[in-house]
C-alpha cells in the first residue's frame, strides 16, 4: 500500500516538475546565431505569415481557402538589423516564417527563408496533456533551425 502511493506521489511530482516542459527549457523566444562567409555583412529579418484568404468563383457556388504570404515585420513593429557575427532574438511562432537577408558590398545578397520546426523538448509533455496548450500558446512547439554558414557569393567585376 506504501509503494503504490509512493509510485503515485512520484508521478504526481514528475508532472509537475515537466509542467509544458517546451516553454520552461526553451523559453517563448530562439535565440539565433547568425554567421556569414565574409564576415560583416548586415543583416534583415522579415517576418513571413501564411494568412487563409476566402475566394470565391464567379458563380459563387463554390467558395475555396487559398493561403497566401503576407509579409510583416518583427517585433516590435520593427526590422531587426545587425552585422555578422551576431545573435538575434525572435519570438518563437507557430506557423510564421523568417526571412534572413544578408548582404554585404561586393558580394551578392543570400536571401534564406527559415521555416518552423517541430521543438524536440515540446516532447516531453506526454504526462499530461493540458501542457500541449501551454506550450502552443507561447509558441513552444516549435524552433527554427539555421544553416551553418551564410555563404555570399562575390559579384564579378567586368573590366
Amino acid at each position: 500500500m506504501v509503494r503504490k502511493q509512493s509510485i503515485i506521489f512520484s508521478g504526481l511530482l514528475a508532472a509537475i516538475c515537466f509542467y509544458s516542459c517546451a516553454t520552461i527549457i526553451t523559453g517563448k523566444q530562439q535565440l539565433l546565431y547568425i554567421v556569414s562567409n565574409p564576415p560583416g555583412a548586415s543583416i534583415r529579418v522579415d517576418r513571413i505569415t501564411i494568412n487563409k484568404v476566402p475566394i470565391e468563383s464567379p458563380n459563387d457556388s463554390i467558395s475555396t481557402t487559398v493561403e497566401t504570404p503576407i509579409i510583416k515585420k518583427i517585433i516590435p513593429d520593427t526590422t531587426i538589423l545587425g552585422i555578422t557575427p551576431c545573435f538575434i532574438n525572435v519570438r518563437r511562432p507557430l506557423k510564421d516564417s523568417l526571412k534572413i537577408t544578408l548582404s554585404h558590398p561586393n558580394y551578392q545578397p543570400n536571401t534564406q527563408i527559415l521555416k518552423p520546426r517541430f521543438n524536440e523538448s515540446a516532447g516531453l509533455n506526454f504526462i499530461i496533456p493540458w501542457n500541449w496548450m501551454i506550450d502552443a500558446m507561447t509558441g513552444s512547439l516549435m524552433r527554427y533551425s539555421l544553416p551553418d554558414t551564410f555563404v555570399l557569393k562575390e559579384i564579378k567585376k567586368t573590366q
